[in-house]
């Protein structure tokens, strides 16, 4: 099960970038060019892998030092062991912490701002952003595991555990805790003080009765909460207030965590804050009618794994669930609904038992919406104009305001291919921008790209950054060069 990068953010000052070139706009440039402008040599990725892969899917964006000017957190990792070796030891990875200069290109200072280690243990597979300990510096907590780190029958192991880049006297460290497991969904929730704790789920050992919950102090060390908090699913969870009682987190909403539940929006209720909370399981939501069982075959596994076939919006879908998810507000002061990201592949020839190989499966994806209404989960109308499904690598995505008009959009990060943004407004449809207005990619590693669109030096402009993220090509060594486009106008416009 193949997931991408998640990319976050913390809102940022008001530092401008410096564009290489002026505006010379004319009526024969390209369209994108009324949207951004490139800024010259503006960062880069270290190779420390060279011919393995070299991954970075949890790249995210945030203002590490104060100055207002977001920064690139980079976790970059062996993609693959040498000569088939299966081995049992942690994947290679590293932190890297490109800071912004006051001219706008990045500087790889992770020797100034992160204290001791730089390893978080295996391959990191999602990223959550909050104030952990309570400091007012923004901390990032990932879900890791050792996936795309080793060769089967190893890569499943239960051998990793959660990790955290937390803020202390003097920059930051890296914490890992919870019980080994194979990560692959972390969250941010509050208690009933507004206290943060981080929350994270596996594959391989779900937790028995309670989901495991940690603080932080201000030295960067893990606590565990005591809270009773359900079992949250190891695909993605969101974890956010509806209101009502005292927790700030007092709801749950997630992709189905059981077979054959896959394709389906679980979730949970606070029902009593007292102690350490009561909380109750919502009534689940299908999305589509499973209309049968297919085996898939895995890369490196020779025993076939049965999976729902899943008939949504016409289709046949096959070998996914959900695996994303963001909050968002449909309208202005609107009560937050959650988007899921349902991907899978296509299975236009289906009968029931047949067995396909996971390359034979051609990428599909969709998004669908859910909100909590009493105790069910009830859909939520996501009207996506000219909605991009067939043949796009999807997992991570984004619901924010990209355009400052007030409404969240809907932003999605392909891999291999642009940002494709959904812009909402006040008639409830969310407007597929097309290509038009971004950059094409023609890098030599434009196969393994992917985009963060994101205001980086807070003039009120989102800025695009594009780079390779899961698996470098192999002949690339030294310092990789990356694109940063400087935003000139608002999106829509």
């Amino acid at each position: 099960m193949k997931v991408l990068r998640q990319f976050l953010a913390i809102a940022g000052g008001a530092m401008a970038l410096t564009a290489a070139t002026a505006d010379t706009a004319s009526a024969t440039q390209p369209a994108w060019q009324d949207y951004f402008t490139e800024v010259s040599k503006a960062w880069y990725i270290p190779v420390y892998y060279p011919g393995r892969g070299q991954s970075n899917i949890t790249t995210a964006v945030v203002d590490l030092n104060g100055d207002g000017r977001k920064d690139i957190v980079l976790h970059l990792y062996a993609h693959r062991y040498d000569n088939g070796e299966t081995g049992t030891k942690p994947a290679f990875n590293k932190m890297v912490l490109m800071i912004q200069q006051a001219n706008g290109r990045f500087v790889d200072e992770t020797k100034n701002y992160l204290i001791g280690s730089r390893d978080l243990g295996g391959v990191s597979r999602k990223v959550k952003i909050g104030d952990l300990n309570g400091d007012g510096r923004p901390d990032l907590v990932y879900a890791v595991n050792q996936e795309d780190g080793r060769n089967f029958p190893n890569a499943h192991y239960a051998d990793a555990q959660l990790a955290a880049v937390i803020s202390v006297p003097g920059g930051y460290k890296v914490t890992r805790f919870g019980r080994p497991n194979w990560y692959h969904s972390v969250n941010i929730g509050q208690d009933a003080s507004g206290r943060s704790f981080a929350m994270g789920e596996g594959f391989s050992q779900p937790s028995a009765q309670y989901g495991e919950s940690f603080y932080f102090d201000a030295n960067g060390a893990a606590i565990a909460t005591g809270l009773q908090l359900p079992t949250v699913s190891a695909g993605s969870f969101e974890i956010y207030n509806k209101g009502g009682l005292a927790f700030k987190s007092d709801t749950i909403l997630q992709g189905g965590s059981s077979y054959p539940n896959y394709y389906a929006a679980e979730g949970f209720r606070l029902v009593s804050s007292a102690g350490a909370g009561t909380w109750s399981k919502l009534t689940s939501l299908a999305f589509g009618t499973v209309v049968g069982t297919a085996n898939l075959l895995y890369p490196g596994n020779p025993n076939p794994a049965p999976g729902p076939v899943l008939n949504i919006r016409g289709k046949n879908i096959f070998g996914g669930a959900i695996f994303e998810n963001c909050r968002i507000h449909m309208q202005p002061g609107a009560a937050p609904s959650v988007v899921f990201h349902l991907g899978a592949g296509l299975l236009p020839d289906f009968y029931e038992g047949i067995t396909v190989k996971q390359s034979d499966l051609k990428p599909f994806s969709t998004f669908v919406a859910a909100r909590v209404a009493g105790d069910k989960i009830v859909p939520v109308t996501l009207n996506l104009r000219r909605e991009v499904q067939i043949d796009n690598n999807v997992n991570f995505f984004d619901c924010k305001d990209v355009n400052a008009d007030g409404y969240e959009d809907l932003v999605v990060y392909p891999y291999g291919s642009q940002v494709q943004v959904y812009l909402n407004g006040p008639t409830r449809r969310f407007e597929y921008q097309g290509t038009g207005p971004f950059p094409p990619i023609t890098d030599v590693w434009q196969y393994s790209a992917t985009t963060i669109l994101e205001d980086m030096d807070g003039d009120g402009i989102a800025d695009l950054l594009v780079f390779p993220a899961n698996g470098m090509p192999d002949q690339l060594t030294g310092r990789v060069p990356c694109r940063l486009y400087k935003g000139k106008k608002q999106l829509g416009t």
